[in-house]
């Protein structure tokens, strides 16, 4: 039984012989495979390793809980709610804070913005990280007014500081003002949730006041601490704040998560669709090899015959067709891994929810392993049926070409179930691409609130050290707005601190005048973006009540607010908004906002995203450092571009002007998920089909010239070629109905999970059901057609005669 070079030449030599049959096996296993080897790899990466930091079961996400106020829970906190977690935490041995940012570099060249982080001193001793050079961050450091001090990564060490030894003597120019470079973090070092970071700077946040919330907090748990002890101790700290600092805090709690959770969250559903997703098109390859093999086995029963009646042993004759489909799993898992190569590079800038900012998927050791596995099993699991059915042939009865040889066919019962199976997989997989699309055509059609055609976005940050008060901000910003607005080719121009879809959101407490604020109302929260005259019409956010804010408005010395269509629902109901009188503020403070106009909903933060009341503050009360220019263009907006970065160099030559591109981009951006998701299903489920398609026919083809003979002898009888050709089809169209009810009731089952992943789509969408099986429906007549064709142009005396 043991295998020898004379079973394997003899195997190769029947590959050559069939170059069809082996072309088309080896390039069916290396799509099925190679896609498999691909996500898994991604898969790998991203749900099944562990994060790359010291005892990375320890780290947890620390976040403030919302969830009773009606938002999410897992949102934002403030310094002071950070610095009280910290102290008062038993079961979280460190924390640490942090927050995006994107400081001016000057220095180098043209200014430019970096990525940047903002982060408490223990953050790297948190995630357990230990420098290349020089130190991290101290203590005494991190507090209001301390040193400036900053952090490089190893890529701009090595990029942009040439790999320079002495690094650590060196300062770098961040918004204006010199920071001293203390140390260098090791290659590779990412952060999730702040990937690609080039600088990390201290908070030095104050702790005073608790309204702001822009923070988000990582921990280490403490010896012997877990998720559920941990939660427990949260949440005594987080009754004790929200009693003593009711206005702020009352029903804010604390929710704690393993980092890898938070970490995946965002991903994991779509992963693991995409994974099944190729699990399915590689059991539609099994099946339909399986049924090849079959069809070869059938067609070589005459040698394996013969190879018995000279005396091989069942297991020999067996072993030989074993390692005919071994070698034919190895040779498409080969190819398949020159597949997944080509696949990966394709699918990593198509993946969801932001997975490629932090995944670099390769074909490692593991996932080479994984894949050499898969062929084996693959191509052991196919063989065995063709094998078994070899070895149990009755010799004398093939060589006779008797029906008692029947065993070295392929069984109708064999035949039947692998027809059935090809269908009911192919549907499962077909309708879940059916409701991703369909899902995304309801998605692009959304109306986001706002015109991004035409329309170009920028980036700027004012230094402190320039522009230090709020006066300096306020003249800044004004001129630049008046010289945008006069450029060539601009229909409206306009400045804000938070663009839609731009993940940069901010929100606030909300006091209406003439209501109880004793008690902070759960419901009474705003998001806003703070505008300049001439932003809403640049977007084309249209008023829907009352008006928007004119350049009288930047002059006058009155507060006023625009408020979108959720906002006046919810708090105002049928009275009307205009004229109310609202403050994000503590309302002791006396700074009260009148509502002069209602504008239409605007998606914030992604088309599928529920509106959500909102609203817009004047950029004149309340002048910003970080600022999105937005350009309406009259033609192409890039055109734009030169003419925008010289506006803001004749006025300030060190401020940097980055992330230069169409409001469309942001539009795409939001919108990537959804596309991908269905793109690359589709892609699967096209796949599997022409696989099954092509499976089905071989099959069906097969089955009708076994039974020539009874087909000739009906004819004989008086059966005309049309009976004949219906008794095909009915035969065929029987299986597939049988396969389509199966995979109507597999299916309805695996995509009641969608829901999450669907936009206004029912995961047992009966448009898509009933499309997908009429298109199955459609190929298996396809499919069946010509056979029966065939079946029906029998002549019956040159069967009788061959017979």
């Amino acid at each position: 039984m043991l295998l020898n070079s004379l079973d394997l030449r003899h195997v190769l030599r029947g590959l050559r012989r069939t170059p069809v049959f082996t072309v088309v096996t080896l390039l069916t296993l290396a799509l099925a495979i190679g896609a498999n080897t691909a996500v898994f790899s991604l898969v790998d990466q991203t749900l099944l390793r562990s994060l790359p930091y010291p005892e990375p079961e320890r780290l947890v996400a620390v976040w403030a809980d919302w969830s009773k106020r009606g938002a999410q829970r897992d949102d934002y906190t403030n310094p002071a709610d950070f610095a009280d977690w910290r102290e008062q935490s038993r079961t979280i041995e460190d924390m640490a804070a942090y927050e995006e940012t994107s400081p001016a570099l000057t220095g180098f060249g043209d200014p430019r913005l970096l990525a940047g982080a903002g982060v408490s001193h223990s953050f790297f001793d948190v995630l357990g990280i230990r420098l290349q050079i020089g130190r991290g961050f101290a203590a005494q450091e991190d507090v209001p007014n301390g040193p400036n001090v900053a952090v490089v990564s190893n890529a701009f060490w090595r990029g942009e500081l040439k790999s320079d030894p002495g690094v650590l003597q060196q300062t770098l120019t961040l918004n204006g003002e010199p920071y001293s470079i203390i140390g260098v973090l090791p290659r590779g070092f990412s952060f999730p949730f702040m990937p690609d970071r080039d600088v990390w700077t201290l908070l030095q946040a104050e702790r005073e006041g608790r309204g702001s919330a822009f923070l988000r907090v990582i921990g280490r748990l403490a010896p012997g601490a877990d998720i559920e002890s941990a939660t427990a101790d949260m949440s005594t700290i987080a009754a004790r704040i929200s009693s003593e600092f009711r206005e702020t805090n009352e029903d804010i709690g604390i929710y704690v998560q393993p980092l890898k959770d938070a970490v995946v969250d965002g991903v994991r559903l779509r992963l693991l669709v995409l994974w099944a997703a190729v699990g399915f098109v590689l059991l539609v390859a099994c099946v339909n090899i399986a049924n090849l093999l079959l069809v070869r086995a059938a067609g070589r029963a005459r040698e394996l015959a013969i190879r018995g009646t000279l005396g091989a042993r069942r297991g020999a004759l067996m072993k030989l067709v074993v390692l005919e489909s071994v070698l034919l799993s190895l040779g498409g898992t080969l190819l398949g891994l020159l597949f997944a190569e080509l696949a990966i590079s394709a699918m990593h800038s198509q993946l969801p929810g932001g997975i490629t900012e932090y995944v670099a998927p390769v074909i490692d050791l593991r996932v080479l392993a994984v894949a050499v596995l898969a062929g084996l099993v693959t191509g052991i699991a196919f063989g065995l049926i063709p094998a078994f059915r070899a070895g149990g042939a009755d010799p004398v009865g093939v060589l006779r070409g008797g029906e008692r040889g029947g065993n070295t066919s392929i069984s109708s019962r064999t035949r039947n179930v692998l027809v059935v199976a090809n269908f009911a997989l192919a549907l499962a997989l077909t309708v879940g691409a059916g409701l991703f699309a369909r899902s995304l055509v309801k998605l692009e059609a959304v109306d986001p609130g706002f015109r991004a055609d035409g329309v170009l976005t920028a980036t700027i940050t004012l230094p402190e050290a320039s522009y230090g008060d709020a006066d300096a901000l306020r003249a800044f910003q004004h001129a630049l707005d008046e010289r945008l607005g006069a450029l060539p080719g601009v229909r409206q121009a306009g400045l804000t601190h938070s663009l839609p879809l731009a993940d940069l959101n901010t929100d606030a407490s909300l006091f209406i005048e003439g209501r109880p604020t004793e008690r902070r109302d759960g419901r009474a929260h705003m998001w806003y973006s703070i505008v300049t005259p001439g932003y809403l019409e640049a977007l084309n956010i249209r008023p829907v009540q009352g008006r928007v804010f004119t350049e009288q408005d930047r002059n006058g010395s009155a507060g006023h607010i625009v408020v979108n269509a959720a906002f006046a629902r919810q708090y105002f109901g049928g009275t009307d908004a205009v004229g109310q009188r609202v403050t994000p503020g503590d309302p002791g403070d006396g700074n009260w906002l009148t509502i002069i106009g209602v504008v239409d909903d605007v998606r914030f933060f992604g088309v599928d995203q529920r509106q959500t009341p909102a609203a817009y503050l004047p950029l004149y009360l309340y002048p910003q450092r970080l600022l999105f220019l937005a350009l309406q263009a009259a033609g192409d907006p890039l055109l734009l571009a030169g003419p925008l970065r010289d506006a803001v160099a004749a006025l300030d030559p060190t401020v940097a002007v980055d992330s230069v591109r169409p409001m469309t981009a942001l539009v795409d951006a939001s919108l990537q998920p959804a596309r991908s998701t269905a793109a690359l299903v589709g892609a699967f489920a096209a796949a599997a089909l022409l696989i099954a398609v092509i499976g089905v026919y071989g099959t069906l083809s097969y089955a009708a010239a076994q039974r020539r003979r009874e087909f000739g002898v009906r004819m004989a009888l008086g059966a005309s070629g049309g009976t004949v050709l219906s008794l095909v089809l009915r035969q065929g169209m029987l299986l597939a109905l049988a396969g389509i009810g199966i995979g109507l009731a597999l299916t309805a089952l695996i995509t009641r999970g969608f829901g999450a992943l669907l936009y206004e789509v029912h995961p047992l969408d009966p448009l898509v059901f009933g499309g997908v099986a009429a298109l199955l429906l459609a190929v298996a007549l396809a499919a069946t057609a010509i056979p029966a064709w065939r079946a029906g142009r029998t002549q019956p005396m040159r069967v009788l005669r061959e017979e």
